[in-house]
C-alpha cells in the first residue's frame, strides 16, 4: 500500500527550535548562534531571562529565506494517461541580477531543462510543464533543481504525485423482484 502514497520528506526540520539554558554575563548581553530550519517565511524569536532578583522576556520577528527559492504546484493524484501540468515558480530573493538555469526530473528521468529570464532581486520566473501520467502505479517524484549563472546549485524542490491504478468504469445495477 505504501508505494501508492506520497512520500514524506524526513529531512525537513521542524520550524520550532529550542535552546538549552544560556549563561549571561553581568553586562546582560549575549550572542547566541541559531541554525534556522529549512524553512521560508516569518519566524518569531522568544527569550526568557531570569536571575534570583528579576525576570524578563522579549520577542522579535524575522524573515528566513533562501537567496533563491522554488515553489512547485502539481496534482496530488492522477490516473495513467491523464494530462496535467506542473507549475513552478523560481524566486530570486537576494542574488544579483542574472539568468538561472533549471532542470526538471520526473520519476527519476530528465524531463526538461532551460533558462529563466534575467531575474533581478525580488522577481520570479514561472515554468509551466505539461505532462502525461505514466502507465504504472505508485508515487512519482517531480524534482526541480535551479543553478545560478556560474552553474552552482542554489535551490531544489520536489513534489510527489501518486499515480492510481487504472480501473474500468463500473456500473452496479441490479433488478430484483419482490
Amino acid at each position: 500500500l505504501s508505494k501508492f502514497l506520497n512520500d514524506r520528506d524526513e529531512s525537513k526540520q521542524s520550524a520550532v527550535v529550542m535552546l538549552d539554558t544560556v549563561d549571561v554575563p553581568a553586562s546582560g548581553e549575549v550572542t547566541v548562534e541559531i541554525v534556522a530550519p529549512d524553512f521560508d517565511g516569518g519566524m518569531r524569536l522568544m527569550a526568557v531571562a531570569l536571575n534570583e532578583e528579576k525576570t524578563g522576556s522579549g520577542d522579535n520577528t524575522f524573515i528566513v529565506r533562501e537567496p533563491v527559492s522554488v515553489q512547485m504546484t502539481a496534482p496530488r493524484a492522477v490516473a495513467p494517461g491523464d494530462s496535467f501540468e506542473i507549475v513552478t515558480e523560481i524566486f530570486n530573493t537576494d542574488l544579483p541580477e542574472q539568468k538561472f538555469s533549471w532542470q526538471l526530473d520526473f520519476g527519476g528521468a530528465k524531463l526538461a531543462s532551460g533558462e529563466s529570464d534575467v531575474l533581478k532581486p525580488g522577481q520570479k520566473h514561472v515554468l509551466r510543464t505539461p505532462l502525461a501520467a505514466p502507465d504504472c502505479n505508485g508515487a512519482k517524484k517531480a524534482e526541480l533543481r535551479v543553478f545560478d549563472a556560474n552553474g552552482k546549485l542554489c535551490s531544489q524542490e520536489y513534489v510527489s504525485i501518486s499515480v492510481r491504478a487504472a480501473l474500468p468504469a463500473q456500473d452496479n445495477v441490479g433488478v430484483t423482484e419482490i
